[in-house]
C-alpha cells in the first residue's frame, strides 16, 4: 500500500472522497470510461476481492489540490516525532461521547465548521498576509492569537490522522473519520474522582480514619476527621499534605461508593440486613389461597382507654396480632388485646378458622402457617414441641394448631423481620390509614426522641374524655378491614393478578380446602392440660386450693389428666389414662369468691394474700403494692375478636383426638347426665347450713 502511495496513486474509494463523489457513483464514471483513467489492479494477499488503484493525475485539479493539501498535513504532523502520541479521540466510541457530553460536542462542531472554512480561505491569502487575516478572526472569535493557531494545528492534526487511520482500515471500507476534526475541539472526557494529590497511603489512611466504628457510630464530622488526619500525617513526616477541601471529597466521594458499609457501621448489622442486605424474592403468586396464612403482632401507635374493674383507668397502646392469607393479602384472623400470649393466639386461630358474624370478614382453615420466632407463637402448647426444635418428623406430636387442623407451622428466622415482609407491610398501612385517624395517634417509635414522634398529654386527653376504649378501636377496626380489603394492593399487582385486590383473590383464586374440626372440639383446644395427683382432699390446683367431686374417690392415689379452661377455673375437667372423662371438679372456696375466676387473676390473689398476711395488713404497705396485685379476681386482661358465628360449619372434620372420640361416643350412647339424688341432697343441706350461719 506504501509502495503505491508513494508513486502517486490512491485508491477508488479515495479518489472518490477527493472528488466529493460517493464511492458507487465514481466506479460507475471509471466503467463508462475505462480509457480515461490510469488504473492498476493489485490482488488480495488474503483471497478477496483484487484491489483497483487510480493515479491522482487523473483526478480533477480541485481533487489534486485537496490530496496535496491532505499530504502536506500528514508530512508536517507526522514528520515531528512528538505528534506521534495518538490523541484521545481515536479509540473513543462518538454515539457514547454524543450522549453523554451533548453539549461539548455541538460547541465543537461550530467551531471545527469555522476552522476548516478559515483554512480552506487561508490557501488564497497572500503568504505574508495571511498572519493578520488569521489574527483577525482570532479576535473575531474571542481568542488570542496562540490559542487560535493552536486550533488550527489541532484541526490539522485531526485531518491527518482521520487520513492515516482510513488508509489503514483498507479501500473497500465505507467507515468515515472525519469526526476526528470534531472531537480534536471538544473536552477530553477525563476519569473522574482521580485525586492525583492524594498518594494511596494518604488514601488507606483516610479510609482508616472514616470507617472506623467510634467515627462511624458517633458520626464525627470532616472537620475531626481531618485534623486526626494532620496528627498521622505529622507523625509520619508527610511533608505536604492535601487540603481540607480534597480530604473532604475524597470523603464525600467514598460515601457514595460505600453507602452500604457505611450504614453497617452506623446502623448494625439487623437495620443493614432489612435495607441492604442481598434478598430472594418469595413466589406467592404460585401458592393457593389459604394455603400459607402469615402471623405476627403490631402494637398500635395511638392509645386506648382501659377501665378496671376496681375504678381504676390505665392507658395503653393495645396489640394486634393478626393472621394474612399470603396469596391474597387478606386479613383472614386477628386479635385486639392488652398483653398477646399463647392463649390470644389460640383465640385469633380460632378465630380465623370459623366464619364470622360480619359475612365480609374472610374465612378458612390454612395448610400451613408462618409463624414469627417469639416465645408466645412457639410455645409448646401451640406447636407440640419445645422451643428449641424448629420443626418434628414425628407425625403423632401433637399441640393446638395441629389439633385445629393445621398441618404444620413453618417459623420465621430469628431478628430477620423482612422474611415477613407481607404482614410487616400490611402493618404499615395499618399505621398509615387506621391509626393516623385516631386522636391519641403519637407516631412510631414513640420511646424515642424522632421527628415521627407527636407530643401529647394522653393522661389530660383522658380526663377530658377525648380517648377511647378498646371496644370502640375494635369496632373502627373491624369497619375498616373490608375498605383495606376492597382496595387495589401494589404487592398483588406486582404478583400478576388479574384483579388485584385482596378479597377477590380471596374469593376467585384457586383454594385450599380443608374443614375446620367440630366447635366443641376447638373449644376445649382452648383449655390447658396438666397432670396431676388425686389426694384425699381432692386434686390440688393453684397452691391452695383443692377440686373435689364424689367421682374422684376411686382414683384416690392415681395420677389424673386435668383440663382447665384459664379463663374460668372455678371448675376443671378429669379425665383417666385411657381419656376418658371422669367429671367436673369443683372448688368451693373460689365459688364463694367469684362464680368465674380468672388463672390470672388467681394467682395474683394468692399472691395478694401472701403480701397481706407478711405486710399486717399495713395500709402503707398496701399502697406500696404493684397495681397487679390489687387487680379484681373476676377480671382477666381484654382481649377482643371478631365475633364467630357460634355453631359448627355444614361440613367438619372430624379431629383423631381419642379422648374427643370417646367423649362423643358416650354423648350419643348415654342420655344427658342425671346427678345423684343422694348427693344433690347432701349438697341441698350443705348449703341450707352455710346460709344459716
Amino acid at each position: 500500500m506504501q509502495d503505491m502511495q508513494s508513486k502517486g496513486y490512491v485508491t477508488i474509494l479515495e479518489a472518490a472522497k477527493l472528488e466529493g463523489i460517493s464511492f458507487e457513483t465514481y466506479r460507475k464514471k471509471i466503467q463508462r470510461n475505462p480509457d480515461d483513467f490510469d488504473l492498476i489492479t493489485e490482488s488480495s494477499e488474503s483471497g478477496g476481492k483484487d484491489r483497483i488503484w487510480i493515479a491522482v493525475d487523473c483526478l480533477t485539479s480541485k481533487a489534486r489540490k485537496e490530496y496535496r493539501a491532505k499530504e502536506k498535513i500528514v508530512a508536517v504532523e507526522f514528520g515531528k516525532k512528538q505528534s506521534q502520541e495518538m490523541p484521545w479521540y481515536i479509540d473513543i466510541d462518538l454515539n457514547w461521547y454524543i450522549e453523554n457530553y451533548k453539549k461539548h460536542y455541538y460547541t465543537a462542531v461550530e467551531l471545527s465548521k469555522t476552522i476548516a472554512e478559515h483554512i480552506e480561505e487561508l490557501q488564497d491569502i497572500p503568504h505574508n498576509e495571511k498572519t493578520d487575516f488569521s489574527m483577525k478572526m482570532a479576535k473575531k472569535l474571542n481568542m488570542s492569537w496562540g490559542s487560535f493557531y493552536r486550533k488550527m494545528r489541532d484541526y490539522m492534526k485531526a485531518c491527518a490522522w482521520a487520513e492515516k487511520i482510513g488508509r489503514k482500515c483498507g479501500s473497500q471500507t465505507e467507515k468515515n473519520y472525519e469526526y476526528f476534526k470534531v472531537l480534536a475541539f471538544a473536552r477530553d472526557p477525563r476519569e473522574k474522582d482521580n485525586f492525583p494529590s492524594l498518594t494511596e497511603e494518604m488514601k488507606a489512611l483516610i479510609e482508616n480514619l472514616r470507617f472506623n466504628q467510634l467515627v462511624s457510630e458517633n458520626q464525627w464530622k470532616v472537620k475531626k476527621i481531618y485534623r486526626c488526619f494532620e496528627e498521622k500525617a505529622a507523625e509520619k513526616c508527610w511533608g505536604s499534605i492535601p487540603s481540607y477541601h480534597t480530604v473532604d471529597r475524597y470523603i464525600k466521594h467514598l460515601l457514595e461508593t460505600r453507602s452500604s458499609a457505611e450504614y453497617l457501621l452506623q446502623k448494625g448489622k439487623k437495620a443493614w440486613q432489612g435495607k441492604y442486605m442481598g434478598k430472594k424474592k418469595r413466589d406467592t403468586g404460585a401458592l393457593m389461597v389459604m394455603e400459607v396464612v402469615m402471623g405476627d403482632g403490631h402494637t398500635f401507635d395511638c392509645w386506648v382507654e382501659i377501665k378496671r374493674k376496681n375504678g381504676t383507668v390505665d392507658y395503653i397502646r393495645p396489640h394486634l396480632l393478626a393472621w394474612i392469607d399470603l396469596r391474597s393479602r387478606c386479613l383472614v384472623g386477628w386479635a385486639i388485646c392488652e398483653i398477646p400470649d399463647s392463649q390470644v393466639i389460640k383465640k385469633s386461630i380460632l378465630n380465623m378458622i370459623y366464619e364470622k358474624k360480619d359475612s365480609r370478614l374472610p374465612y378458612g382453615c390454612p395448610k400451613y402457617i408462618y409463624i414469627d420466632n417469639g416465645k408466645d407463637f412457639t410455645a409448646q402448647c401451640l406447636t407440640g414441641r419445645p422451643r428449641t426444635e424448629k420443626f418434628t418428623l414425628d407425625s403423632d406430636v401433637k399441640g393446638f394448631f395441629r389439633g385445629a387442623g393445621i398441618e404444620d407451622d413453618i417459623r420465621a428466622m430469628p431478628y430477620h423481620s423482612f422474611s415477613k415482609a407481607q404482614i410487616e407491610r400490611m402493618f404499615g398501612t395499618v399505621c398509615e390509614d387506621f391509626s393516623k385517624e385516631s386522636n391519641t395517634y403519637t407516631g412510631t417509635l414513640t420511646g424515642s426522641s424522632t421527628e415521627a414522634k407527636i407530643k401529647r398529654n394522653i393522661k389530660k386527653m383522658g380526663e377530658k374524655g377525648l380517648v377511647e376504649s378498646m371496644e370502640s378501636l375494635a369496632q373502627r377496626f373491624q369497619v375498616w378491614l373490608p375498605k383495606y380489603h376492597a382496595r387495589i394492593h401494589e404487592g398483588l399487582k406486582d404478583q400478576g393478578e388479574a384483579i388485584p385486590k385482596p378479597i377477590e383473590v380471596f374469593n376467585h383464586a384457586d383454594r385450599y380446602e380443608k374443614p375446620a374440626p367440630p366447635l366443641d372440639f376447638a373449644e376445649s383446644l382452648l383449655m390447658t392440660t396438666v397432670i396431676r395427683f388425686v389426694r384425699p382432699e381432692g386434686i390440688k390446683m393453684f397452691k391452695n386450693f383443692y377440686y373435689t367431686h364424689p367421682a374422684l374417690s376411686q382414683y384416690r392415689r392415681d395420677n389424673v389428666r386435668v383440663k382447665y379452661d384459664p379463663d374460668d377455673v372455678s371448675v376443671i375437667h378429669v379425665y383417666d389414662k385411657a381419656g376418658k372423662k371422669i367429671c367436673d371438679a369443683s372448688c368451693y372456696e373460689l365459688l364463694k369468691i367469684s362464680p368465674k375466676s380468672n388463672e390470672r387473676a388467681l394467682v395474683e390473689h394468692i399472691k395478694s394474700q401472701h403480701q397481706e398476711y407478711k405486710d399486717m395488713m399495713s395500709e402503707i404497705k398496701y399502697m406500696q403494692m404493684p397495681y397487679e396485685e390489687r387487680v379484681d379476681l373476676s377480671e382477666g386482661r381484654k382481649v377482643i375478636t371478631p365475633e364467630t358465628k357460634g355453631k359448627n360449619p355444614k361440613v367438619v372434620s372430624m379431629p383423631d383426638d381419642k379422648q374427643y372420640r370417646n367423649e362423643a361416643r358416650d354423648k350419643k350412647s348415654k342420655d344427658e347426665y342425671q346427678p345423684n339424688e343422694y348427693y344433690l341432697k347432701k349438697s341441698e343441706e350443705f348449703f341450707a347450713k352455710l346460709q344459716n350461719l
